[in-house]
């Protein structure tokens, strides 16, 4: 199955990089995984819960009429219709965009950039880069604004986040970031942050933080519109078991001598959890919010690994081996709950042309 081969072909390379560290070798995996990953990408036909959406928005730019999505993206199907360039080239080019930043960054700050496109791709590729093609954008521009979040340039990061909230309002929510994104708590404070996200999940607490927020600010009419049908779903918005089994594991490896960045890493992800939690009482909304942090998870996993087992290379490619079972075990439950909701979501796969 394409899916699944493609995972497989991510945990080749991921070992390869590990045993022979060439950086020959590092090129031509990034390049391979670029082509492969904007082509399946871009090229996919109509076989999500969105691309008939997307096509209605991109008729509705070609003649004027924006239905309710946030002005960047709105101007760029504007542009696409004025060049006579069909439908697919927003999909083929927001592809290209957000899956080459993406890429960039893991390259950039993974001891194994291979492994972390692995977990990504296995815990939040299909939602946001397959469905949610907006927010996938707008995290590509947050993890293109890191560096100046950890050099505390706040003008060049603001920058990035307003660019990527014309993209995709709810990037907002990610500005007050560089103001904690410093701070180094004490692990007992991290565990007792986890243990309430914890309790809130199991005993199914509603945070009634967004009618609080809502009754003192006002919010553009299409986000409005965003939010009622957000509200319109019941469904608990619980923390998956992953996720914070994993924020407890973190904090366990976590010391005083784990690289800057990877702690600025930790905060991000942390805060994911508590951002999640907070707005749990509109379960999109909460979904989406966290998405924007928990992401991190693809470079910590990958940075505890190569540090708990770094004196023993088969052990540390058998624990590759594990996880990645595990996360595409993950990826099959995901892709089959999406297949089920209608006949021709996801299986089989289809090229636009088709």
């Amino acid at each position: 199955m394409l899916y699944f081969l493609i995972a497989a072909i991510m945990l080749v390379f991921s070992i390869m990089l590990d045993k022979f560290r060439n950086n020959n070798l590092k090129i031509l995996v990034y390049i391979i995984l670029i082509f492969i990953l904007v082509s399946f990408t871009g090229l996919r036909g109509d076989i999500d819960p969105d691309y008939s959406n997307y096509i209605d928005i991109f008729n509705g730019a070609r003649n004027n009429i924006n239905l309710g999505v946030e002005p960047a993206f709105f101007y760029f199907n504007k542009i696409i219709a004025c060049l006579n360039l069909d439908f697919q080239w927003v999909i083929f080019l927001i592809a290209l965009f957000s899956i080459t930043l993406k890429i960039n960054f893991f390259l950039n700050n993974s001891k194994n950039f291979a492994f972390s496109i692995l977990i990504y791709y296995c815990s939040m590729f299909f939602l946001y880069d397959f469905i949610a093609i907006r927010q996938a954008l707008a995290m590509a521009f947050f993890m293109t604004s890191l560096p100046y979040l950890m050099e505390r340039k706040f003008i060049p990061y603001c920058f990035f986040i307003i660019f990527a909230s014309l993209f995709h309002l709810s990037a907002l929510v990610l500005l007050p970031l560089y103001f904690f994104i410093y701070y180094s708590c004490r692990k007992i404070f991290l565990y007792f942050i986890l243990s309430l996200a914890t309790l809130v999940s199991v005993l199914k607490i509603d945070i009634q933080l967004v009618s609080l927020v809502l009754g003192y600010l006002s919010l553009p009419g299409f986000a409005l519109n965003k939010l009622d049908i957000y509200v319109q779903e019941d469904v608990f918005a619980a923390l998956s078991f992953r996720q914070l089994l994993l924020g407890f594991i973190f904090v366990l490896f976590s010391s005083r001598q784990d690289d800057k960045i990877i702690k600025i890493f930790l905060n991000i992800y942390i805060l994911g959890i508590i951002v999640g939690t907070l707005f749990n009482e509109i379960p999109q909304l909460s979904f989406r919010l966290k998405a924007y942090f928990l992401w991190t998870e693809s470079i910590l996993v990958v940075y505890y690994v190569c540090k708990t087992f770094k004196n023993n290379d088969l052990l540390r490619f058998f624990v590759y081996l594990i996880l990645a079972g595990l996360y595409m075990l993950s990826l099959y439950s995901y892709l089959g709950a999406l297949s089920e909701r209608q006949g021709n979501y996801i299986y089989p796969y289809k090229v636009f042309f088709e």
